[in-house]
């Protein structure tokens, strides 16, 4: 629609309903407040009403102190792509009328860890072996993190933190680790052979007494009862988490600790075995040696908790 750019990097490129363009980067903010990159004087508005996000090789709005609505369902987070129309309030609409992407995105691979892109705050565990953790996690061995726009810093445990760029590399408990630099090209959806299936994306919603996996292509696989209820509670705590604390949600009324365990463990070995059945790949639901269950997300992987 020969709309003009005026920045070189990465952005995101807005017509607001009834005149005016802007271009937001990454980390900038879209509100009434005067340091918003794009300011919206409209009492609807928060001052700081949604922010512009660049996350694996992707922008993304996500709500701060305010909402909007895509299609007339209301939204916290959205991918953005060209041709969107995000309503911030009644007859308030913003048109998404480019989406400029950067080249390449960093990762982090090591000895015992796949190349893995970093996501916002990531978090290097080492027990029982290397892994990434896609929040803040205090017992991690290093954190990484970006300020919202394409630079990172790294941090590892009892050390100042520095900026991380491509070509970095540092050793953890004699296990060396290395930041790489990734094209988009190489982040394409593939399937790739993986423990039991095929490693395609899915997509999971969770109602808490049932969860529906989606794929492309493929009858979603329904769950319910105790696995229904085991991946909605994963799905909300978002990454590890003590297999304690999970069972304490599952079993409120059990004390007894070695009893909860083991059906602890039997659930998510019947988990993995349904899943495998169904084709689908097991590792989405895991318990490592350390005492923590998660539901292993990929890449382009996602989890609605629409309980």
């Amino acid at each position: 629609m020969g709309y003009w750019r005026g920045r070189m990097g990465p952005c995101v490129g807005f017509i607001l309903q009834g005149g005016g363009t802007a271009e937001v980067g990454p980390g900038e903010l879209i509100g009434r407040s005067a340091a918003a990159h794009l300011r919206i004087d409209d009492p609807r508005v928060s001052e700081a009403h949604a922010l512009v996000s660049l996350r694996s090789g992707a922008f993304r709005l996500l709500a701060l102190r305010g909402r909007f609505a895509v299609e007339g369902q209301a939204r916290t987070d959205l991918e953005l792509a060209v041709g969107q129309q995000i309503e911030l309030a009644r007859d308030l609409v913003l048109h998404v009328v480019e989406v400029v992407l950067p080249t390449q995105v960093l990762a982090l691979e090591g000895d015992l860890l796949p190349r893995q892109v970093l996501v916002g705050v990531t978090s290097l565990v080492m027990d029982p072996q290397p892994a990434l953790v896609r929040q803040f996690a205090s017992e991690a061995a290093a954190w990484l993190w970006n300020s919202g726009d394409t630079s990172w810093a790294l941090q590892i445990a009892g050390q100042a933190q520095r900026p991380l760029l491509a070509g970095d590399q540092w050793t953890l408990q004699g296990q060396q680790f290395r930041c790489v630099a990734v094209q988009l090209d190489e982040i394409a959806v593939h399937a790739t052979a993986g423990d039991g299936g095929l490693a395609v994306p899915v997509k999971i919603v969770a109602h808490y007494e049932t969860v529906h996996i989606f794929r492309e292509r493929r009858t979603p696989l329904v769950l319910d009862g105790l696995y229904a209820r085991l991946v909605s509670e994963l799905g909300v705590f978002g990454g590890p988490v003590a297999w304690e604390l999970l069972a304490g949600e599952l079993w409120k009324d059990e004390s007894d600790r070695q009893r909860v365990r083991r059906r602890l463990d039997l659930a998510v070995s019947r988990l993995r075995q349904r899943l495998r059945d169904h084709g689908v790949r097991p590792d989405l639901g895991r318990m490592s040696g350390g005492g923590q269950v998660e539901v292993f997300l990929h890449e382009r992987d996602q989890v609605v908790d629409a309980a």
